[in-house]
């Protein structure tokens, strides 16, 4: 009875492993080639997400959390399955870019408007500065629908 030390040939499935494991993102790619510079394709770029804070009222933001956890949910095992955002920051990119081309169409004939490389002027809204006018002065301002709660 004879028995084979040899092994099989697993070359061709480690590198078809190797490349999906690169694809994925688990494994840096292999360096660029003497000259060549390393550069984001499109889609990598359009896909690069930067974190942002805003501030937004408190019940917006509980009912956002209501509404996403509450949708996967009901959605869960149904055909409206794939239509639930995965998260948070899911349902706030589709609705950015839903209120975004909503702008874009009504003011600017569907087009992108030009890119905003300055910040924006921070600072209250009217009401906010008013009520801080009247704080400074001394005064407190008529009424704020947040004083009457």
């Amino acid at each position: 009875m004879a028995t084979s030390d040899a092994k099989p040939d697993t070359t061709a499935a480690r590198q078809t492993t190797t490349a999906q494991r690169r694809s994925s993102g688990r494994l840096p790619e292999p360096d660029p080639a003497e000259g060549e510079e390393l550069q984001p394709s499109p889609k990598e770029a359009a896909e690069k997400y930067i974190s942002r804070s805003f501030y937004l009222p408190a019940n917006l933001v509980e009912r956002v959390r209501a509404c996403v956890r509450g949708a996967q949910a009901r959605a869960y095992g149904t055909l409206q399955e794939d239509e639930v955002p995965e998260s948070i920051a899911q349902l706030v990119t589709v609705a950015l870019e839903r209120e975004c081309q909503r702008l874009e169409d009504t003011f600017n004939e569907g087009k992108p408007f030009p890119r905003v490389f300055k910040k924006l002027r921070p600072g209250p809204r009217g009401e906010g500065a008013e009520r801080g006018a009247a704080k400074r002065r001394g005064r407190q301002p008529a009424s704020f629908p947040e004083d009457d709660i």
